[in-house]
């Protein structure tokens, strides 16, 4: 039931002279049924040196600080397959557990209120993500290009995540009924739903020189808020 099974690993260790020593690790699995269809799994973590700007940059609540570890725990799977020589199809599923790591500066700093705690979810990454295509060959007349074109159609789902309450944030600086709440408190975050997003396109070269594109994004017309 396969042609290639191939098991891959990888072991890293980083040591810096103001963040300590750091290591990840990573393994992974690509299985190979057919010149068509492969599966890959991978089970890796990542970690990031701060950079000087994160050091000795002052700060202030609305600048973007990004230091410390960042653990990403997760496995993605992908097929691809094509049909009646016209037709390709292809699909790939995500589940990623993404948490703060070890930040010797932002979890012993009060400003941060426990945000960025070793552990501790991080906002705006969602749990799973997945996406099936499916592509039409468009073949070349005597009258354009033998390029021809595509035609597809995108479906992507985008899991569960949790992130900022932005009506509750915004209301809260400009409302003076309202209670106000800082960037990183832990009141303004809510659990946003998982949803559906569709996406067509097509592609299509009229001379060998001349091509047109033509995109539809967000056809359901989805909204956060």
């Amino acid at each position: 039931f396969a042609d290639e099974v191939t098991f891959e690993t990888a072991y890293r260790t980083d040591h810096y002279d103001t963040s300590g020593t750091v290591s990840a690790s990573k393994f992974g699995l690509s299985w190979v049924i057919n010149d068509d269809i492969r599966f890959r799994g991978v089970v890796s973590e990542s970690v990031r040196a701060p950079s000087i700007d994160d050091l000795f940059t002052i700060k202030q609540e609305y600048w973007y600080i990004n230091l410390g570890q960042i653990i990403n725990k997760g496995i993605e799977v992908a097929a691809k397959t094509r049909v009646f020589d016209f037709f390709d199809v292809s699909a790939n599923y995500t589940y990623l557990d993404s948490r703060w790591g070890e930040d010797s500066l932002r979890q012993n700093d009060p400003i941060y209120e426990g945000f960025y705690n070793k552990g501790v979810q991080r906002t705006d990454v969602p749990s799973q993500t997945g996406n099936v295509s499916i592509s039409f060959n468009i073949p070349g007349t005597k009258y354009t290009s033998k390029k021809g074109g595509s035609l597809s159609f995108d479906l992507s789902y985008i899991g569960k995540r949790k992130g900022r309450d932005w009506l509750l944030y915004y209301d809260g600086l400009y409302n003076p009924d309202i209670q106000p709440f800082t960037y990183y408190s832990s009141e303004i975050l809510m659990d946003y739903d998982s949803y559906y997003n569709a996406r067509f396109r097509l592609n299509y070269w009229l001379t060998k020189e001349v091509s047109t594109y033509f995109d539809i994004r967000n056809l359901n017309n989805h909204t956060d808020i």
